[in-house]
């Protein structure tokens, strides 16, 4: 068996370790772990037999169908050539097709990638894939989408096979061009012979190591030494003798280790996890079951006596069937290493070099987040080569360098990047890297996946100023800055572009001004100055600055992700304010110009005064001569739970509380978002009085009434959520029926009670002009077993009111069609058909995201890219989508991850941890980071503990998604103002081109999937928005 560390040639193409370190590049070397002799070559074949389903007579050759489920073999289900595979499920059991069995080699590494998509009406469940052993739920998109995993192979699988079918799907699923290679990890090699890979980190001397469970990971982690242990989807599934060795190396060894484990489910037997030394004596640690799911155990020291640390985990019991989700190592280190992240990237073999030609590769040297490959070249034949080395993306050559001309015998060694220029953005490219000689002719071949992460993004900024001791630069709003990331170089001919900002009355916009010291400094004081227009008048118009403060996310949302410092918070900016050497500090500015500003152009400085300087920088704020609408167009619902923000701010009484509430909710006004309630201290009092037949309801709106007026009509939000005295409720994990003054829901005396209180409800919100922004959302995202029951909920509710609208955050099933009428589904659940065909029948249709969907769609995350949340309003807008809705906006903590009186701070943890269904107190799940997180609490409030009276702070996150809120009154109005100009009867060609601007382009939003992370897209064709509304004029 190979271990790190190991020289070895496979087809010509020798792998060896590196320990050379210069400057700040660290190396990446080549291992294989487990490769067991016979197993494949390099070279990347594909072995599954029959992958792209062409071969076959009366069905596909080579795959067979396999349980409760109707399959095909069908031309509408090819994604390439002829024919592809088709899976319809009844929305109960499961069933797949199987491949024959795979010529693979136990403890290897593998990738395998299939493309798949569902039909329009295909709900629930989920699509299964991957190896009988190591498999992989996904929900598919309505359009052909590529998925990969990776898996390593249990010791006793030795004939395994692919699986692609459905687990309680309804609908049918499609299939095609399924392939598995061998693929071979690299991971950084640091000095002193110091190897992470991802994963694996060291921060102040200690060692960290957060397994990635799922995704595109699959079972596969750098520190996985064997198993025989099933996995699925994101966790271990442990039977009887089921077992997973880890393996950590670090030189000079652990002073001592902390293991953290999570069961996320058990029936039955326990969890036994031991150390080693040597991965032969084994000491316990600490036994996981049913009592103890979750926690951390101390290693035995016995077991840290060297470099080398194995941790076994072990399924016992005759009953034993658990799962487990989580692994991570903290151990502090024996000797003193510098800080260092891990990083793995997965070589396959396209084309071997020929005999001729023996290609060396020595490492991958990894500047700030740019692979380089070098490798040695030895010519082994008689003849002169004169060779190129190509790198590819796609079709397009990224990067070409000659290699000198090698002679028999000759060496040479070539250092190629990967990735070049600023053209690539971040996500997950597949680099082909070439050699080839004069006539074309390829002397190798081979592929690289490398996630450019979002931090390293090269395409964002602009320089502004330099000097000896301090960088300035500027970005737009929607890019997120690295703390490493480099400034950008200085413009050719020293043309500075000046900090831009644009916007109509009326609006906020924001940019971002960067430092970046060499030395210690602090920021003293910065300032707009001088912003005049031609004329000398001044912009009426507020800036405020605030400070872009970052989180450390140690467990990535998904495979799209990496580990790393992210902005998000945006705390006032508090003075001074250190600056870190080497390290960049954005500055938000925030602009909103005044109803009565003057159109036109506005020029001015930005003045920057540090300990070790003073600069003055150029500013451009444009004016539209247009004022945004008050009232928002696009609904929304988030969540804003009270509880929360008076346990952070430790409020003691009703004045507090009250008095924090309205900062929340004027924060939400200020970002054009309704919540679910502005009436949480002002509720809608209910009584009922008399007895038998005689009794009635009676209601007191006094207090709503009031909040009611200064929140929808003088803030203008648009809807809100009504809560429904005895009416029951529940999701898709439990459900009850309510109750009204004892009498149970389905009965005919709590039919008459119900039927009065919210009939009295009804006409009071329809004689104030309420009634249209109220809804109920009494049931959430209920499972086809439920529908029954919402159905018989939603019919009591149109009895008792007629004109209240039902929300339910589902998609159409035709179970429920009638019953609902503001459907809220999950963002990938609709296309523009369905929510025309919802609209036409005379519904709404909302969307909303929370812990899923994860990438390639829009998302909530915190490492995800900034200007995801812009883009949802442009993409409601796109598919003809009424409204937006996630389920909170202060989830700080969870009472499953930090049982009181325990809490999170958010400041420090940007996770979201599970909590609720079932969740036992210490037990951990994740919903991502950032999930219902766009507010934070104040600094103070989490630094004492006395009332913090002030309001909350802002995000990332949430002022994007202002701007898209913002941006979505700029088609509105467009719209509006062509409504009008075809009444005018305006030349047909200005019609035209107003309606093309009314679509979204393809480059800014193809569909949910496929949209721009580049804010610079998005901001031009707003101006040509915003330009051509100017035209129209009033």
């Amino acid at each position: 068996m190979f271990t790190r560390g190991t020289s070895f040639v496979i087809h010509g193409a020798e792998m060896k370790t590196s320990c050379e370190r210069g400057g700040f590049a660290f190396v990446v070397v080549l291992f294989v772990l487990g490769f067991i002799g016979g197993g494949v070559g390099l070279q990347g074949q594909n072995l599954v037999p029959n992958g792209g389903f062409e071969e076959g007579a009366d069905g596909p050759k080579d795959w067979t169908l396999r349980g409760e489920a109707k399959g095909e073999w069908t031309q509408a289900a090819a994604h390439s050539g002829q024919r592809g595979l088709a899976i319809h499920g009844e929305g109960k059991g499961s069933g797949y097709w199987r491949s024959a069995p795979l010529s693979c080699s136990p403890n290897s590494i593998y990738r395998i990638t299939f493309w798949a998509r569902r039909e329009t009406n295909a709900t629930g469940g989920f699509v299964i894939s991957g190896p009988s052993t190591v498999n992989r739920d996904i929900i598919p998109g309505l359009t052909w989408q590529q998925y990969q995993t990776l898996f390593k192979l249990p010791q006793h699988a030795t004939n395994d096979f692919i699986r692609l079918g459905h687990w309680e799907g309804r609908g049918t699923g499609f299939f095609d061009d399924v392939r598995v290679v061998s693929v071979y990890p690299l991971h950084t090699v640091f000095q002193q012979g110091l190897v992470l890979g991802k994963g694996e980190s060291v921060e102040g001397n200690i060692y960290h190591c957060n397994v990635a469970f799922g995704g595109d990971n699959g079972n596969y982690s750098p520190v996985l030494h064997l198993h025989r242990c099933n996995f699925n989807t994101d966790r271990w599934t442990f039977g009887p003798g089921a077992f997973v060795v880890y393996r950590h190396q670090i030189p000079g060894g652990f002073r001592s280790a902390h293991l953290a484990l999570n069961v996320n489910y058990h029936t039955g037997g326990s969890l036994l996890v031991e150390a080693s030394p040597n991965g032969e004596s084994w000491l316990p640690v600490g036994v996981w079951d049913s009592e103890r799911r979750t926690g951390e155990f101390e290693v035995p020291s016995a077991a840290l006596s060297g470099d080398t640390l194995f941790v076994r985990l072990r399924g016992d019991g005759a009953n034993c069937n658990l799962q487990v989700n989580r692994y991570e190592l903290t151990a502090p280190l024996k000797n003193q290493t510098p800080d260092s992240r891990g990083m793995t990237l997965y070589l396959e073999t396209l084309e071997p070099s020929p005999s001729e030609l023996k290609v060396n590769f020595e490492q991958l040297e990894v500047t700030q987040n740019t692979p380089s490959l070098v490798f040695q070249l030895q010519n082994q034949g008689k003849q002169r080569l004169n060779l190129k080395a190509v790198v590819k993306i796609g079709a397009t050559t990224q990067e070409s360098l000659t290699v000198p001309s090698l002679g028999p015998n000759g060496t040479q060694k070539v250092k190629l990047p990967l990735l070049t220029g600023a053209s690539e953005g971040p996500g997950l490219h597949t680099i082909t890297v070439e050699l080839v000689d004069s006539r074309q002719r390829r002397w190798f071949a081979g592929t690289v996946d490398f996630n450019l992460g979002l931090l390293a993004d090269p395409r964002a900024g602009y320089w502004l100023a330099e000097s000896k001791n301090m960088g300035l630069w500027w970005c737009e709003s929607g890019w997120k800055i690295g703390r490493e990331r480099p400034m950008p170089t200085r413009p050719a001919g020293g043309n500075v572009i000046p900090v831009n900002l644009s916007a109509a009355r009326g609006e906020y916009e924001a940019a971002q001004v960067i430092l970046r010291p060499a030395t210690p400094a602090e920021l003293r004081a910065v300032r707009v100055e001088k912003l005049v227009n031609r004329r000398g008048q001044p912009l009426r118009a507020s800036y405020e600055w605030m400070e872009v403060a970052y989180v450390r996310v140690s467990k990535p949302t998904d495979a799209t992700c990496e580990p790393g410092r992210y902005p998000d918070p945006l705390p006032p900016l508090v003075l001074p304010l250190q600056l870190t050497p080497g390290e960049n500090q954005p500055l938000w500015l925030s602009c909103y110009v005044a109803s009565d500003a003057l159109p036109g152009d506005y020029q001015g400085d930005v003045v920057v005064e540090t300990s070790i300087g003073t600069w003055k920088v150029p500013l451009r704020v444009t004016v539209y001569d247009f004022e945004l609408p008050a009232e928002s167009h696009l609904r929304s619902a988030f969540g804003l739970g009270t509880g929360t923000i008076n346990r952070y701010h430790h409020l003691t009484n009703a004045e507090q509380r009250m008095l924090v509430y309205q900062m929340y909710l004027t924060n939400f006004a200020r970002h054009r978002i309704s919540p679910y309630s502005f009436f949480d201290y002002t509720p809608i009092q209910v009584r009922f009085t008399g007895t038998g037949v005689e009794k009635r309801a009676e209601l007191d709106f006094s207090s709503f009434e009031k909040a009611a007026s200064q929140w929808l009509d003088g803030h203008h939000f648009n809807s809100f959520r009504l809560p429904l005295r005895g009416m029951g409720g529940g999701t898709f994990h439990s459900r009850s029926l309510g109750q009204l003054e004892g009498f149970k829901e389905g009965t005919p005396e709590h039919a008459r009670l119900f039927n009065d209180y919210l009939g009295q409800v009804e006409r009071f919100l329809r004689e104030r002009g309420w009634l249209s922004r109220a809804y109920t959302y009494w049931f959430d995202e209920p499972d086809p077993k439920d529908y029954e029951f919402v159905v018989e909920g939603m019919k009591r509710i149109k009895t008792a009111a007629p004109g209240l609208r039902r929300m339910l955050t589902e998609q159409p099933e035709p179970e429920l069609l009638g019953h609902v009428d503001i459907w809220c589904g999950l963002t990938p659940e609709w296309s523009p058909e369905k929510v025309a065909a919802r609209r036409a029948s005379g519904e709404e249709v909302w969307w909303y995201i929370c812990c899923v969907p994860h990438a390639p769609y829009i998302t909530e995350f915190i490492d995800h890219p900034g200007v995801e949340l812009r883009l949802w309003p442009w993409q409601s807008w796109q598919y003809g989508v009424q409204g937006i809705l996630v389920w909170e906006t202060v989830y700080w903590t969870s009472s499953s991850a930090f049982p009181p009186p325990k809490q999170q701070n958010p400041w420090e943890d940007p996770m979201s941890y599970v909590s609720g269904y079932d969740y036992k107190p210490g037990q951990i799940g994740y919903w991502g980071n950032g999930d219902g997180r766009f507010l934070y609490p104040p600094r103070l409030a989490m630094t004492q503990q006395t009332p913090c009276l002030e309001p909350p702070v802002t995000s990332f996150r949430w002022e994007n998604l202002r701007d898209g809120m913002e941006d979505y009154e700029y088609f509105w109005l467009l719209q509006q103002r062509l409504k009008r100009a075809k009444q005018r009867g305006l030349p047909a060609a200005l019609l035209r081109e107003a309606e093309n601007l009314l679509k979204v382009p393809e480059t800014i939003s193809r569909n949910t999937r496929e949209f721009t992370t580049d804010p610079r897209l998005v901001l031009e064709h707003r101006e040509k928005l915003a330009r051509m509304i100017e035209r129209f004029g009033d």
